[in-house]
């Protein structure tokens, strides 16, 4: 189960029912990114990659948006651990590196 912790709704937990990632703030960039991207069967993994890349993304094309990104996983045995900032610059520094061979892919093509 997803529950949306939303400051404009005083952190009350909703229970989100959608079968997509669940997102709140300013979203019109990650709502599309994540239709482009997002898949059912994405592994935990790849998943916080995922959060950290639409996040980032949004945040580089909205000046409502920024901050430090945080970057919590729950397992399905109620284990709860909140990534540390150097995880989740790992994660960041990872995704740019991503998205900078895809820049060049469409700048000079597949040969490189």
């Amino acid at each position: 189960m997803i529950y949306l912790l939303n400051s404009q709704f005083n952190f009350a937990p909703q229970l989100f029912t959608g079968n997509s990632p669940c997102m709140a703030g300013v979203p019109q960039y990650a709502v599309y990114l994540v239709h482009r991207y997002y898949d059912p069967g994405i592994s935990p993994e790849r998943a916080k990659a995922l959060a950290e890349y639409l996040i980032a993304e949004t945040a580089s094309q909205d000046p409502k948006v920024g901050g430090p990104i945080h970057i919590a996983e729950i397992t399905p045995y109620n284990e709860y651990r909140e990534l540390s900032q150097t995880e989740v610059e790992e994660i960041h520094k990872s995704n740019a590196e991503l998205n900078q061979r895809l820049r060049q892919f469409f700048l000079k093509g597949g040969s490189q």
